[in-house]
């Protein structure tokens, strides 16, 4: 046993602070891509095995061959025939050589062999789109891409949001011919999307209106996408006075419950409270914002990255921000969150 620890000091390190990364979780093994780092995008890929006991303050990440591109605020997801690939999509992708806009709008991941493709897709290729959200369905192999803003979104201004679902079929490498409802959510980008039997929930972001103006989604108005009918519905959910937010995270604890963490308002302030809770365990969905102890809790965080391993809650990376101004600095900490406890 204490060959191996030695073993793993060696060969493991410890990453720093970014946002705008995205990752995937495939067995134990938490898999980071790309992000901001040091304003400069990013092409390190690295994962961190939950299988082996760690220190939360001083994560310790192994390292594997870099993205083929330096990328940040695309998605992520697992998907291909067992499951044991990554897709990455979207976002802003640059040559490493020159910085220039990739040509390819997938890169995935073979978590087996440990090699990165380019790979074709056969079908109508969509627009490249940043801060969407990527959710994957087991029962088919399709990836459900949904909304986000163009590549040259900046500081939410002259930009036109997506309101729309792009689909890409993992199995068969094609994109999916579909025709979009009459019925849908507003524009809108860094957003939620997390699947709950069957409906793609969408939660908060920014949204952009009739007249072109961006704004806070209200976070009671929360859409549900069938997956197997093919239609939206909204519900408004009720419960306890939940603050706006884009660019948090969500995840699904297998008892009914979506947790949220995080996010800022259109504005880059903090969205409080920092964690909420949506039950949607009925057809009456309702928040709560528990109260939760301090200690050993993150800081607010946007543009962060979240998981559910067993009975915990993932976040890592993010910008840390506060009530009074925009983004303060970038966290380099893993914190786990008990959601049977409800402690950090």
């Amino acid at each position: 046993m204490l060959i191996i620890i030695l073993i793993l000091a060696i060969y493991c390190w410890i990453i720093d602070g970014r946002l705008a990364s995205t990752n995937v979780l495939i067995s134990s093994k938490l898999y980071t891509i790309g992000g901001v780092l040091n304003s400069q995008l990013d092409s390190n890929f690295f994962y961190f095995d939950f299988s082996i006991l760690f220190d939360t303050s001083l994560p310790s990440y192994n390292y594997l061959n870099s993205i083929p591109v330096n990328s940040a605020w695309g998605t992520a997801s697992v998907g291909g025939i067992n499951m044991s690939e990554i897709f990455l999509f979207g976002g802003i992708m640059t040559n490493k050589n020159n910085n220039s806009l990739s040509n390819n709008l997938i890169y995935c991941f073979d978590t087996i062999n440990k090699t990165w493709t380019a790979p074709k897709i056969s079908g109508t290729q969509p627009i490249r789109r940043r801060e969407a959200s990527s959710t994957f369905n087991p029962n088919n192999g399709w990836i459900y891409i949904f909304g986000g803003a163009p590549v040259q979104f900046n500081s939410h201004i002259n930009a036109i949001l997506f309101n729309d679902f792009i689909i890409l079929d993992s199995v068969n490498l094609s994109w999916v011919n579909f025709k979009s409802p009459l019925n849908v959510p507003t524009r809108r980008a860094s957003h939620t999307a997390t699947l709950v039997n069957g409906y793609i929930i969408i939660i908060g972001g920014t949204e952009m209106t009739d007249d072109f103006t961006l704004k806070d989604t209200d976070i009671n108005q929360i859409w549900l996408y069938d997956t197997n009918l093919g239609t939206w519905k909204n519900q408004t959910a009720g419960g306890d006075n939940v603050g706006t937010r884009g660019g948090h995270t969500a995840v699904f604890d297998l008892n009914g419950n979506i947790i949220v963490y995080g996010g800022s308002n259109v504005d880059n302030k903090r969205s409080t409270p920092d964690l909420i809770i949506l039950n949607v365990a009925t057809s009456s969905f309702k928040w709560s914002a528990p109260s939760i102890s301090p200690d050993n809790a993150p800081p607010p965080l946007t543009y962060h990255t979240a998981a559910i391993f067993k009975n915990y809650m993932i976040i890592s990376n993010g910008n840390i921000t506060n009530n009074f101004s925009g983004p303060l600095s970038s966290n380099s900490k893993m914190f786990l969150f008990d959601i049977n406890s409800l402690k950090w």
